[in-house]
């Protein structure tokens, strides 16, 4: 495809076609999904371009799946029935030993319980599509490998011409495959209209009816609280909404993955701690913060603290993607002693590693040096000796181990095979 970027999803996509009857491939409007999907599809149908076509798929569904396989059904939930009709089929395809790699599902918003109660357990899995990391979009020099930072004593070096006002760029950007080529000026346009338009389109397709004010207020309370342990009493307070609400468009903002709920790390720490079990909510690209309270470059380069919260947000962003690469997943740590690890990635093997994100400067770097001898006192000494690396990301241009072992490392360097 012209002008296609690959994607690291790529790779799950392929072997979960390899192994199940159909993949469902979801994630929020604009990450590229059916782009992505279609590099797999040999035939393709959408469900979302009228009316005649949703009708056709509720009367005459088996017209709709029939065509060469992989077939892709994208925007499938608008008719939430197909479901459990390519469920049946699949089944009936593998008594024909047909078995694997039928159909491609996918959609905006994440399937219910109630449509999917008939289980498409071991017949349909599913991966989710988030936006572009910094490696994805071009925008990394690929100095420094994720994957080596889950082995034991490997150093990291590099220099490249990233700066603060580089970083500042991608986080009004964002990563968002069609807005790559433009200008954060230009870009931020075109997400503010995704961000108001998402009472109107995206939320609409959980058939919901949601309150575009209310909606709007929720997004830019969390555009303000984004990286921090923000309870709902808080945003209630902010945006005079009642916590029931909240919690409400919270799990729909969630469905439609706009929002991701970044979960504490408790485990193996010593029984004397007491870890924080209110998560941390981000958006799926920290761009959206940024349009929903009209930020630009000017704005955060005179306040750093705020930029430090939307930096920590792109961060999470692309550890997130790396993480999921390698089959991980990414927690923070807070105690009762207000001890805070701004990341923490575990991986399948149970091997981990521990990351402090900031701006930089000698300040910042010491106090994250502080906080992982904190942490050390609280892991049970079985659990720490999984630790392969502690790690400071930063808005510099340069990446180095010290003397003491820690990595340093500059955002815009990192990537991961």
């Amino acid at each position: 495809m012209k002008n296609y970027k690959p994607r690291l999803i790529e790779s799950k996509i392929k072997e979960k076609l390899d192994l199940f009857g159909g993949v469902l491939i979801q994630g929020a409007r604009g990450v590229g999904k059916t782009t992505t999907a279609q590099l797999f599809a040999k035939s393709s149908i959408r469900l979302d371009i009228d009316e005649e076509t949703q009708q056709l798929a509720r009367l005459s569904p088996k017209t709709i799946i029939a065509g060469e396989v992989p077939r892709l059904i994208d925007e499938w939930q608008i008719v939430p029935s197909i479901w459990n009709v390519v469920r049946h089929e699949i089944d009936d395809r593998s008594l024909e030993g047909k078995g694997s790699g039928q159909f491609i599902l996918s959609g905006s918003a994440a399937p219910t319980d109630n449509e999917t109660r008939h289980s498409g357990s071991m017949r349909i899995t599913k991966v989710s599509v988030d936006t572009m990391s910094l490696m994805e979009s071009g925008d990394s020099s690929n100095l420094v490998n994720f994957a080596d930072l889950f082995k034991k004593n490997v150093k990291v070096n590099g220099i490249s011409k990233h700066d603060v006002d580089n970083y500042i760029d991608f986080i009004i950007r964002g990563g968002w495959p069609q807005l790559t080529s433009l200008s954060p000026e230009n870009a931020t346009k075109k997400i503010a209209d995704y961000v108001n338009n998402i009472s109107s389109v995206d939320l609409r397709t959980l058939n919901s009816e949601p309150d575009p004010i209310r909606t709007a207020a929720l997004i830019r309370s969390l555009s303000r609280n984004i990286a921090t342990n923000a309870t709902l009493e808080t945003i209630s307070t902010e945006t005079k909404i009642s916590r029931q609400t909240i919690r409400k468009y919270l799990d729909q903002l969630t469905q439609i993955f706009i929002l991701n709920e970044l979960h504490p790390w408790s485990t193996h720490i010593r029984s004397s701690v007491r870890a924080k079990v209110t998560p941390k909510w981000f958006f799926l690209d920290p761009s959206i913060a940024i349009a929903s309270l009209n930020l630009n470059k000017a704005k955060l380069l005179n306040d750093l603290e705020t930029l430090g919260f939307y930096f920590e947000s792109l961060a999470i962003r692309d550890l997130r993607i790396y993480a999921h690469y390698l089959g991980g997943e990414v927690y923070f740590f807070q105690d009762s002693n207000n001890l805070d690890i701004d990341a923490i990635v575990e991986l399948p093997d149970e091997s981990w590693a521990i990351f402090e994100i900031k701006l930089g400067g000698d300040n910042l770097i010491q106090k994250a040096v502080k906080n992982f001898e904190l942490l050390r006192t609280k892991i049970k000494p079985e659990k720490w000796k999984k630790c392969m690396s502690m790690n400071i990301i930063t808005a510099k241009n340069i990446s180095i181990t010290r003397e003491d072992g820690i990595n340093i490392i500059a955002l815009g360097h990192l990537f991961v095979k």
